[in-house]
């Protein structure tokens, strides 16, 4: 393959693809983390599709990302001790079985020929399922003037088993086949999707095992640490690993996570929430349609990128309560 200028070969890829891409991309998924949180994982993995990496390249790279940030995170110490260390080291081990049979999965459907769009698709429905989450938090703000962080809606109080209720079932919940239940759901899912630490993590620790939030978030970190591993070792020996692409991706993640943390609180409590709703069911959108081409999705992630921080940026210089006003009775009316 011929060498472009701006462009990086990736053997193992086998395409060339800008380092400044990769870096722009991580950047933008760290400031989202650092404002929003774990939401931000969903779009690694599509936009680096989009942008020109390989399905398995891309996968592998948010989950090299995902444990080396994880790693710097436990070895500085968990200082809160907001982590059940024993549960998440059981849960790791016993999520590796099934980062086998995912990373397994994986690898045998991007052999078909429709076996990639199966794998997009299910990445379309985990952004449309964020979307959805965002979408409801900040529609309950408005309706109560106080947000309800739960991934799930309330109706999950009246739930029974299998599902618990975070932070209202104690201890009783944590069982060695409810922890064990944990580690398979996570290592399958990392394993087929390339998903980073968060995303399904704290809520199968809240709902399974009926861990409040910051308890799942801490636990998880060290559950994903062992599972992450696994499945970043899973795709180098199969040559699925482009450690520059890693290593680049890494910095920016971190880099970006530092910048939006900084950024003012009000925007993870501001209508910003709506903008990054929508900027995740545009992303299923082009992922659903980089099935068929590159060129047009590229564009519109773009256009998706910049309209999220200009919403940011008109939602930060805007007052809040001339938004929250007329939002509200928007809401009512159409309630």
């Amino acid at each position: 393959m011929a060498r472009v200028i701006g462009m990086t070969y990736l053997p193992f890829a086998d395409v060339s693809v800008n380092p400044l891409t990769i870096f722009t991309i991580g950047l933008m998924a760290g400031i989202i983390e650092g404002v929003f949180g774990t939401l931000s994982n969903l779009l690694a993995v599509p936009a680096l599709i989009i942008f020109g990496l390989p399905l398995p390249i891309s996968a592998s790279t948010n989950i090299g990302q995902s444990v080396g940030r994880t790693s710097i995170f436990i070895f500085r110490g968990n200082r809160d001790g907001l982590a059940f260390c024993r549960v998440g080291a059981v849960a790791g081990i016993a999520g590796l079985p099934g980062v086998f049979l995912g990373l397994k999965l994986h690898l045998s459907l991007i052999q078909t020929g429709f076996g990639e769009d199966i794998v997009r698709l299910c990445h379309v429905a985990l952004l449309l399922a964020g979307s959805v989450v965002l979408y409801r938090q900040w529609s309950f703000f408005n309706r109560n003037d106080y947000y309800d962080d739960d991934p799930f809606p309330p109706f999950g109080l009246n739930w029974r088993f299998p599902l618990a209720v975070p932070g209202e079932s104690g201890l009783n919940r944590i069982t060695l086949a409810r922890v064990t239940l944990v580690g398979l759901l996570l290592g399958t899912g990392t394993g087929f999707l390339g998903l980073g630490a968060g995303v399904l993590g704290i809520p199968l620790f809240m709902y399974i095992l009926g861990l409040p939030a910051r308890n799942a978030a801490a636990t998880d970190t060290v559950t994903m640490l062992l599972i992450g591993s696994g499945s970043l070792a899973g795709y180098a020996l199969s040559g699925r690993v482009e450690f520059a692409a890693v290593l680049i991706f890494l910095t920016a993640v971190t880099l970006g996570s530092r910048i939006g943390t900084l950024l003012p609180g009000e925007i993870h409590l501001g209508h910003a929430k709506l903008a990054f709703s929508l900027m995740l069911a545009a992303t299923a959108v082009c992922t659903a349609v980089s099935v068929s081409g590159q060129c047009s999705t590229r564009m519109a992630m773009s256009i998706c990128g910049l309209a999220f921080f200009t919403s940011m940026a008109v939602f930060i210089l805007v007052p809040e309560k001339f938004w929250s006003g007329r939002i509200a009775r928007l809401l009512r009316g159409i309630k």
